[in-house]
């Protein structure tokens, strides 16, 4: 895993028992180990489900985010650190959705050669719901 994801990891622990009183994690046992995933996961809290995957999951674990948050060099370096990948929407210019086939690429790739797990927020949207 990144350097930087390494460092962050357990501060964001701590934070998150902060903020919310319980976090549930049902079914991870269903998530094997030795398989390649991917995670269909809802959306109700914008950047919250990646964060807290992230840090309660022990193995790497990417996640699919609207590709308008890389138009920042530095913020799209920081993404691809903590193991987010972009994947645009037609909102975002449908000339942009031709990028989506490297995103896919890459997927198949950490697929084939790290059994890696995926996240992919398959509603598109979030509405920011604190649950």
């Amino acid at each position: 895993m990144s350097v930087i994801h390494n460092r962050l990891q357990p501060l964001v622990k701590i934070a998150l028992r902060v903020y919310y009183k319980r976090i549930f994690w049902t079914n991870a046992d269903h998530i094997l180990p030795d398989k390649p995933v991917l995670i269909a996961a809802n959306h109700p809290n914008a950047f919250m489900e990646g964060v807290l995957m992230s840090v309660c999951y022990d193995q790497k674990l990417y996640k699919l985010a609207r590709g308008d948050a890389f138009k920042n060099k530095k913020v799209a370096a920081f993404l691809q650190n903590i193991l987010v990948l972009p994947i645009y929407r037609k909102e975002e210019g449908v000339g942009n959705v031709i990028k989506n086939q490297d995103t896919f690429e890459a997927c198949f790739h950490f697929f084939e050669t790290q059994n890696a797990k995926i996240i992919i927020y398959s509603e598109g949207y979030c509405v920011n719901e604190k649950r």
